[in-house]
């Protein structure tokens, strides 16, 4: 069944952008050697909101003013001061390589055991500040040459010193388009850079040196220095390659940039070739992947109070077979790659009011489940990896994505849909239970009670709250849960109308909630307030509802609130169901 969401939104006069802010672009490069730099990060001096350039090496950025001047910084390279220049918005940003010490301060490649030392030394002085920051999440998959998928989201991003320990979604896009016939998705995006610790063993990755004491890591690896050179703090910065001893061990290479002072990680590297471990698993038997290659990058911003994730990327490459029956064979090369980034530390998004069962559920039905509000996507702009010909966008729009953001394509089957969310949105059009066929013509009888045993509905009322300066954007939906409501019954016009009776009562509540809280001088803390008290009052009217129609089997009460809710939306369930007295 196709969902029509209703899209009620109360929009204060909200002006994202202040005039006097303006937007430059540009791209990072090495000075020597004229590659650009991915990931580099660029803030503005003397504010904690930045953004980093993307994989080609572009960006953009809002300046505050007019007169604000811009840093670029990337391990290894001198830090770049940029002066503004009124009215020029394009920038080439060339990064010089940092200068190397001198040699009597420098750790010897031959004297090994120092470099063992300070590897192991990594976790014994990790950081255990905790910090949590605004961050943007972006997510992109390729068949072949052919980008299939776009996932963009923001969330907020829990760390603990170097780890990751929650990502809550304030929002999020998703776009995908079909391979010839088929349809790759990644649907748990977000947990291929989430869902690996440092410095504890994890399913589905394989190991690093961090994980080890000093016996094991001489063990399993081969340390070597590849430079080392001075931050912008005079601190001495070691960069430290690590490769296995043996290439049949399940065991990542990479390298580190660590502070030798203190032992803590500035940067870090991870990847393997032919990985035996890997987190990706395809969705049938008939399927598999080979010749799995995997990039896991972390940089992380220190201070002397205060050490946190900076970004996040994650690449992800394989041969992907698929044998749909004894005579073809699909073969092809598929790619994911995805970048998480903290842009600000400064303040936090309001979390939607929202529960998830547990942290299994997807990326896709998170995302799905929410609302999209074209408005905070429209105020989140500065804050996106900057694409110089605006790719993102363009996939979004192509005609050929199957899903645009602002919810399901007309084209999109059943089967696909099974990708997205199971969570239905309220809709004029009706729900149906247990079928995929139409609404029932024949007159239906009342002649058998519902068991109460048999059935449990659960409504969840969705709140969004976004707040810039003195407006206010609040957005309000009604949407059935469908893991804690279930249905053991068959699908007759007097099960669906009870059930639609029962979703149409939580909406005409919704709305009258909604209107309570429709004005400029309500305050953050008072929506809160109310919000708990409409709960519980929506709570009290369903088990009225419940108690007095006795699960669908009281004609008159039946009668009654059908009465109610024809007055408040037009919708009359027992003349669409064909509901009469017996």
């Amino acid at each position: 069944m196709k969902t029509l969401i209703l899209s009620l939104v109360l929009f204060f006069s909200i002006q994202f952008l202040n005039a006097q802010q303006v937007e430059v672009k540009g791209v990072v490069k090495d000075s020597k050697t004229q590659t650009t730099l991915p990931f580099a990060s660029i803030s503005v001096i003397g504010n904690s909101k930045g953004t980093i350039s993307n994989e080609d090496g572009y960006f953009s950025l809002i300046l505050p003013d007019s007169l604000s001047d811009f840093i670029c910084t990337y391990v290894g390279y001198k830090k770049q001061t940029i002066k503004y220049k009124s009215g020029k918005l394009l920038y080439e940003i060339l990064m010089e390589p940092s200068e190397q010490m001198l040699r009597e301060v420098t750790i010897r490649a031959s004297d090994s055991d120092k470099l063992y030392e300070l590897v192991a030394m990594i976790k014994k002085n990790k950081p255990a500040n905790i910090t949590v920051a605004k961050s943007y999440f972006e997510s992109k998959s390729y068949c072949d040459t052919q980008q299939v998928e776009l996932v963009t989201a923001f969330y907020n991003l829990h760390s603990k010193g170097y780890e990751i320990t929650d990502l809550q979604l304030k929002a999020g896009k998703v776009g995908y388009q079909k391979f010839g016939s088929r349809i790759f998705m990644n649907i748990e995006a977000s947990k291929s850079i989430s869902g690996m610790e440092i410095f504890d063993r994890n399913d589905g990755f394989p190991e690093n040196p961090m994980l080890m004491r000093i016996g094991e890591l001489k063990k399993k690896y081969v340390l070597n220095q590849t430079e080392i050179f001075l931050s912008e703090t005079d601190d001495t910065i070691v960069g430290i390659e690590f490769t296995p001893k043996k290439s049949n061990e399940n065991l990542f290479s990479g390298k580190l940039w660590v502070n030798s002072a203190n032992a803590r990680l500035i940067k870090l590297k991870l990847y393997c070739r032919n990985c035996m471990t890997h987190p990706f698993t395809p969705l049938t038997p008939s399927d598999r992947l080979t010749n799995v290659n995997m990039e896991i990058n972390r940089s992380f911003h220190a201070t002397s109070e205060n050490h946190f994730i900076d970004h996040a990327d994650f690449t992800f490459e394989a041969q992907f077979s698929s044998r749909h029956s004894s005579q073809n064979n699909y073969t092809y090369p598929i790619q994911a790659r995805a970048i998480l980034h903290s842009f600000d530390t400064t303040s936090i998004y309001i979390i939607p009011k929202f529960e998830f069962p547990d942290s299994s559920i997807s990326d896709y039905s998170k995302i799905f489940a929410f609302p999209y509000i074209p408005e905070f996507w429209e105020s989140q702009k500065p804050y996106q990896i900057s694409d110089q010909f605006q790719r993102n966008e363009n996939f979004y729009s192509n005609p050929k994505t199957i899903l645009n953001g602002a919810g399901f394509h007309p084209s999109m089957s059943k089967k696909e849909k099974i990708f997205t969310t199971p969570y239905t949105h309220w809709s004029e059009k009706r729900t149906l239970l247990n079928t995929d066929k139409t609404i029932p013509s024949s007159t239906h009888k009342i002649d058998q009670q519902l068991p109460g045993e048999k059935y449990h509905l659960e409504v969840q009322i969705f709140l969004d709250v976004n707040k810039n300066k003195d407006s206010i954007l609040i957005t309000t939906r009604t949407i059935l849960d469908p893991y804690a409501t279930f249905f053991n019954f068959p699908s007759d016009s007097l099960s669906n109308c009870f059930i639609n009776l029962y979703f149409d009562l939580c909406e005409t509540e919704r709305r009258k909630f909604e209107k309570s809280i429709s004005h400029n001088q309500i305050t953050l803390t008072e929506i809160d307030i109310r919000f708990k008290k409409f709960k519980l009052d929506l709570a009290d009217t369903q088990n009225r509802f419940l108690k007095e129609t006795d699960r669908g089997t009281n004609y008159s009460a039946l009668v009654k609130w059908n009465e109610f809710v024809f007055q408040q939306t037009g919708i009359d369930n027992m003349h669409i169901f064909n509901v009469a007295r017996k």
